[in-house]
């Protein structure tokens, strides 16, 4: 049976007219194209090579059969200036529209153009009804550029860039190939040429020629989801039924965040059916991570494939659908599209029964489904500009395939992109289009059942990169700590740090490794050693965000070469004997408290640290409930890059000598005159008060170093050496 196609209501009136003006235009098309073939054949022959022995051997019978091919290739009377196809209309082809010389075959389907444009303006009298739009439809009509380009930018400006085009979507393919064809550029001759015979999606854009590889080169990626939750307000509102009003309720409430849906469904026979619901493309910049943006939808058209039809087969596979199953896709705008490539792939339809193939606001006419049992059902605003990206709009002549459901209306409405988005066509297929709906609905009948299983999934161009991949990609075991459960290696995916240098006294410095056989104190002068405040800013790790500011010695390790200092800061982490001994450490949360002492044996308290630092300036910040521990905070002055470091931190737990490497990724600055002075708060605190004995209050930094954006990951640390509970090495 063949289904009824849906006729709205403005187009009734004179529907006899508008299908014999389509028809006429349709016959001149196929001459148009017949006379192409003619010339193309012809300058074929000129450019044979074949034919040059002969214009050798007989020059005079040569000669005059190349003038007279030439002459039917460029006579006025004729075929007009035709040179076209092979190599040499590449070459000469635009040659005669640059110097306003015309063709037969352009002329004959600037002919079918108009009468197309005739009978668009019989079912839509909108395009007669405003007369600064009549004044452009006019002006291109007549091919009067100079008036053309006037006109439309009157009309942008009494009705904005938007509402002007909303107003020409019916006839904007038309309107812009016969502008292709007539202009003096020959780049988008192609793409116009494909509007106006209709038979393949252009592959340029019909003002410029610009071509679509151009820009769906940025499309990558084979497409890939992944199982989310939806809200607690999205699982009370997900449809419980399988209509076509549910199917389209559910796309309107994911919106564009690059989520689809899957569903099962109990039929009014008891098979259990599945239905995938996909919306359309999302704002923003093609590189976001989704396949639901406009350079995918545009490389679905052009190329009848993309990365959001990949993102349905990996949803589709994961949420379990068996070989064989009944399934069902529904989608808008570049949903649809991404819907109809699924069924047109032969290996899907041998997998899966694809029953139907629905489409709301989406270009599909040269999609076919490689299932020929495959409903196909599309739902087109006739005002809705993304609809004719595929060169098809209102005013075509083409049929679609005779057992397809094809609903072409128009309504009051007419502002884009308003028209296009799927709560209108939810609110047009509710209240304008019953008709329509109610046939639609007798073709679900299979669906319309009781949903019993729902499944979001989120998709994306590849298969999304785990957290901090490759570098925080690393073997974790869990630990007990005294705030619960903890995972090492404890990781932060994107912070900020300084470590600020100072001269302290070195027998106050001594005095803090007393018990701890990790070697001598970094000398720089006498009597002076180098301890660092080392602050850090954790946004993004395994253990939540953090502040932390950590004071510590810097020590030579335990079996540590005599040679200078500096060489064993050009070694790896993992080979340097070089570290630092927290002595003292102020943190934010109780989990990394509890991780500072149960790991790795440093002494932490929690206390209001903050952390600040920028390209310019830093400030350290540190108080407790009794007053202020630290500040640290200025300018940092000039800087120089400097190579990334790892940290070495040597600490005590119980009778073990721990050492551990923090391995850090991110840019390091080293800021050498930087004029900040440390203020310390009382000695009531520990920590406060070993600061103090070292001789670091009112200080300024030898250099401070920063690190900012930068992840790191920090293991549990490696026994060295086994220290008895009386402090002497064993």
């Amino acid at each position: 049976m063949t289904p009824p196609r849906f006729v709205s209501e403005y187009q009734q009136e004179h529907e006899d007219d508008i299908q014999e003006l389509k028809r006429a235009a349709q016959e001149l098309a196929s001459v148009a194209e017949t006379v192409k073939e003619v010339a193309e054949r012809t300058t074929e022959a000129l450019g044979d090579s074949a034919l040059s022995p002969s214009v050798l051997l007989a020059p005079r019978s040569g000669l005059a059969m190349d003038r007279k091919l030439l002459s039917a290739l460029t006579n006025g009377r004729g075929l007009g200036f035709a040179v076209t196809g092979g190599r040499q209309g590449t070459l000469f082809g635009g040659l005669g529209r640059v110097i306003g010389r015309g063709n037969l075959f352009t002329e004959i389907m600037v002919t079918s153009l108009k009468l197309r444009l005739d009978a668009l303006r019989l079912a839509h009298p909108e395009l007669t009804g405003d007369p600064k739009l009549t004044r452009f439809v006019e002006a291109v009509y007549a091919d009067e550029d100079i008036e053309a380009t006037r006109a439309l930018w009157a009309l942008f400006r009494d009705s904005g860039f938007i509402g002007a085009l909303s107003r020409l979507a019916p006839a904007a393919n038309e309107l812009f190939a016969l502008k292709g064809l007539q202009d003096e550029n020959p780049f988008n001759d192609a793409a116009a040429w494909r509007v106006a015979t209709e038979r393949s999606v252009p592959k340029a854009d019909l003002l410029l020629g610009v071509p679509a590889k151009m820009i769906t080169r940025w499309e990558r990626g084979d497409g890939a989801a992944g199982p989310v939750d939806a809200s607690d307000y999205e699982a009370r509102a997900l449809q419980k039924r399988g209509t076509m009003l549910d199917f389209l309720r559910n796309i309107n409430l994911l919106g564009n965040d690059g989520r689809i849906l899957i569903q099962t469904i109990a039929g009014p026979d008891g098979v259990e059916r599945y239905v995938v619901q996909a919306p359309g493309a999302r704002p923003g910049p093609s590189w976001n991570t989704s396949p639901q943006d406009f350079v995918g939808a545009l490389h679905s058209l052009a190329e009848d494939r993309s990365s959001y039809p990949g993102a349905l087969k990996s949803a589709i596979d994961q949420y379990g659908v068996p070989e064989g199953a009944e399934i069902a896709l529904v989608g808008h705008s570049a949903g649809g599209i991404a819907g109809m490539i699924l069924a047109q792939e032969a290996s899907f339809c041998r997998r899966y029964k694809v029953t139907h193939a629905i489409s709301v606001g989406s270009p599909i006419s040269y999609k076919r489904c490689a299932d020929t049992g495959t409903k196909v059902i599309s739902v087109v605003n006739q005002h809705d500009l993304f609809t004719m990206l595929d060169g098809v709009g209102a005013g075509s002549c083409a049929d679609p395939p005779s057992d397809w459901y094809v609903v072409e209306y128009t309504e009051p409405t007419h502002l884009f992109p308003d028209c296009h988005s799927p709560a209108h066509y939810l609110n047009d297929l509710e209240h304008l289009l019953v008709e329509p709906r109610t046939y639609i609905d007798e073709q679900l009948q299979p669906y319309d059942g009781e949903v019993v299983r729902s499944q979001l999934y989120q998709t994306y161009d590849d298969a999304p990169k785990p957290s901090g991949y490759p570098f925080l990609a690393v073997p974790t075991q869990r630990i007990d700590t005294a705030a619960g459960a903890a995972e090492l290696p404890v990781t932060c995916t994107g912070g900020d740090g300084l470590a600020a240098l100072f001269a302290a006294d070195a027998g106050a410095a001594r005095s803090l490794l007393s018990g701890l056989p990790v070697g001598e104190p970094l000398r720089i002068g006498p009597g002076k050693v180098v301890v660092a405040l080392v602050a850090t800013d954790c946004r993004r790790g395994s253990l939540g965000a953090f502040q932390q500011v950590a004071a510590c010695v810097l020590v030579r390790g335990p079996w540590t070469s005599r040679w200078p200092p500096v060489t064993e800061f050009l070694r790896r982490g993992d080979l340097r004997g070089v570290g630092v001994h927290p002595f003292g450490t102020v943190v934010t949360t109780d989990e990394i408290d509890a991780v500072n002492r149960d790991v790795w044996g440093h002494p932490s308290q929690i206390a209001h640290v903050e952390v600040q630092v920028s390209r310019l300036r830093f400030a350290v910040r540190a108080s407790s409930e009794a007053g202020r521990l630290l500040r640290l905070e200025g300018l940092l002055g000039p800087g120089v890059p400097s190579p990334g470091h790892d940290l070495v931190v040597y600490s005590r737990r119980g009778t073990s000598v721990l050492r551990s490497v923090a391995d850090l990724r991110g840019p390091v600055r080293v800021y050498p005159m930087t004029t900040a002075k440390l203020k310390l708060g009382q000695r009531r605190e520990r920590l406060v008060a070993l600061l103090h004995e070292l001789g670091l209050n009112g200080q300024r930094p030898l250099a401070c170093l920063s690190i900012r954006g930068f992840q790191a990951r920090l293991g549990a640390g490696a026994e060295v050496q086994w220290v008895p509970e009386d402090g002497a090495k064993r």
